[in-house]
């Protein structure tokens, strides 16, 4: 017969010839059986394991003692003593008639929390504030090295953790030569010499054209074959044809964990989007660097980690800064 306090006992009966000296040995078996379940459900022989919840049927559990460890439960004149107005006295007296200004008011935004070390585990999209630089190697077989140098992660409550550097190869994105391209109102009309394959609501990275400001990611606004339009500010141009290409793809997110300092990869990216950014972040993660390629190579213009200086000029859009 099984010890276990988790299998039923078995209900033997017993018959006058189980007294027979040849049945002896069986009976005492479960005798024995029998005393050791019953001393382990009453502890004596150490704590006692139930196999199943406690219904008490709305009586007490009594003499519970004060607790040793953080799942032990605990008596009402120690919740009391530690946890009620008791305790709360000395520190509500102390505060005298200013006692109020130690409660917070809900949607209050002079009372938000802003330098407390719980969030540095819950900010995690850019900005933030590193000494990092991005480097890149020229490209060579249609792939490109780039680096996000070692630095110091500043944290929202002020502290400083530092990471190691990163370095990856990654695969230059697809590239499609512009057949023309121009400006009106604010929305660009631009043919490719192929279909992209792009639909409505994509992004994409215009580079190379002989008017630098039309540089830049972008997300389609329409489609039409090998059409496309989008929308950025600029003045009207005339249209221009044969320069510059469009790349798909090629936008990379560098991350630090909260408690780590290896860098982590997330992309590549068809454009460096606000969405994107928050797919690319988790819980405890922050963004140190957004590293963007295109078909010839590092898109230095548009990759930034915390240490490198801001740009000027129309063509940097402030959703690609750090």
């Amino acid at each position: 017969m099984s010890t276990n306090v988790a299998n039923p006992f078995p209900n033997p009966i017993l018959k006058k010839s189980d007294l027979d000296d040849d049945n002896l040995t069986l009976l005492n078996q479960i005798l024995a059986n029998f005393s050791k379940g019953l001393n382990d459900a009453t502890g004596i022989n150490g704590p006692i394991k139930l196999a199943n919840h406690i219904d008490l049927g709305g009586n007490r559990i009594q003499n519970v003692g004060a607790p040793e460890s953080p799942t032990d439960a605990i008596p009402n004149s120690y919740a009391n003593d530690t946890y009620g107005a008791k305790a709360l006295a000395p520190a509500f007296n102390a505060l005298g008639k200013q006692v109020m200004q130690t409660y917070r008011q809900l949607s209050n935004p002079d009372q938000r929390e802003q330098y407390s070390s719980f969030l540095n585990k819950i900010l995690n999209t850019a900005p933030t504030s590193n000494t990092s630089f991005v480097d890149f190697t020229p490209p060579s077989g249609g792939t490109i090295t780039a680096t996000v140098t070692a630095g110091l992660h500043q944290r929202v409550d002020g502290s400083v953790v530092p990471y190691a550097a990163r370095t990856d190869t990654l695969t230059l994105p697809t590239a499609y030569t512009i057949s023309t391209i121009a400006r009106s109102g604010g929305i660009v009309t631009v043919a490719t010499s192929v279909a992209t394959g792009l639909t409505v609501g994509d992004g994409f990275t215009i580079t190379g054209v002989s008017d630098p400001s039309f540089d830049g990611t972008f997300v389609v606004l329409t489609i039409v074959g090998t059409t496309i339009t989008y929308i950025q500010g600029g003045p009207n141009t005339g249209t221009i044809s044969g320069s510059g290409h469009l790349s798909v793809g090629g936008v990379y997110y560098y991350t630090l964990s909260h408690g780590q300092s290896n860098l982590g990869l997330v992309g590549g990216f068809s454009s460096d989007t606000w969405s994107n950014r928050v797919q690319a972040s988790f819980d405890q993660t922050t963004i140190i660097a957004v590293v963007v390629t295109n078909s010839a190579g590092g898109d230095t213009s548009n990759s930034a980690a915390g240490g490198t200086p801001p740009q000027q000029g129309s063509a940097v859009a402030v959703i690609r800064r750090l």
